[in-house]
């Protein structure tokens, strides 16, 4: 799933964009050996999910691409502290900012959430 996200990542943006350049540093740090204890983590803990992992790389470039809209200087996106964290157990589960939320789930004038 991440090699997929990272290969169609690479294509659309190219591979000399900042992302493509962290996710590339992340993937190798994966591949030196923490890719392994990833799975101790999330094999062991069934409270992380592979796709907590990728749903928190989203999250950091949601963050870099809505810098860029504000004409901010976006901030450089360490990927390979996702993994660190779940290795030593400092992670925590990956919420969605309120406007993401709300698109996410339509609320109406009352407060309900629409299906």
């Amino acid at each position: 799933m991440l090699g997929t996200f990272g290969n169609l990542m690479g294509v659309i943006l190219g591979l000399q964009h900042p992302l493509s350049t962290a996710y590339k540093a992340m993937w190798m740090v994966l591949q030196s050996g923490l890719h392994d204890d990833l799975h101790v983590a999330i094999d062991h803990s069934t409270y992380i999910k592979p796709v907590h992992v990728l749903h928190n790389i989203q999250l950091q470039f949601y963050s870099w691409f809505n810098h860029c809209c504000h004409r901010l200087t976006p901030p450089d996106p360490i990927l390979s502290d996702i993994v660190n964290q779940i290795v030593m157990g400092m992670d925590r589960m990956p919420h969605l900012p309120p406007v993401l939320y709300n698109l996410a789930y339509l609320t109406c004038t009352i407060g309900r959430i629409h299906p």
